[in-house]
């Protein structure tokens, strides 16, 4: 019964009440519009979490995420130096691409397959390992 259509659509509005300035950016990235976040170059985030990110990030923070995409250009439009890893080829071909036409060159997406299932095997890969032995300001997972 919680989840029902009527106590969702109760507690989306509540939450509007709230916090009215999310209204806006909530329609703007409705699904209707067949957009994915690296279209709108936004973190898959929840909107509160950007805006304290917004508040959060200097122009001298290096960066570092796990997974590509929206949030790879937003950063790179806000700090000094964006390092994201990907272990999907497609997807990081298409944030390559569109980081080198955007000409974000403070930014870049390094492609690293995950080798195995098992966490052992997690552990040893240079997707986990690439984040070793650097200082980063921001470390962010955006992994599916």
């Amino acid at each position: 019964m919680n989840n029902s259509y009527p106590n969702k659509l109760a507690k989306l509005i509540g939450h509007f009440l709230q916090s009215p300035g999310i209204l806006f950016p909530y329609i703007k990235h409705l699904p209707a519009w067949k957009k994915s976040p690296s279209d709108y170059e936004t973190p898959w985030l929840s909107f509160p979490s950007i805006y304290f990110l917004e508040t959060y990030i200097r122009p001298w923070h290096k960066v570092f995420e796990y997974g590509g995409g929206g949030s790879t250009f937003w950063f790179a439009r806000r700090a000094q130096y964006v390092l994201s890893v990907e272990s999907e080829k497609t997807w990081h071909d298409h944030i390559s691409t569109k980081l080198t036409k955007k000409g974000l060159k403070n930014s870049s997406c390094e492609f690293h397959p995950i080798s195995g299932d098992h966490p052992n095997d997690f552990r040893e890969d240079s997707f986990f390992r690439r984040i070793e032995g650097q200082a980063w300001d921001i470390v962010l997972v955006d992994c599916y």
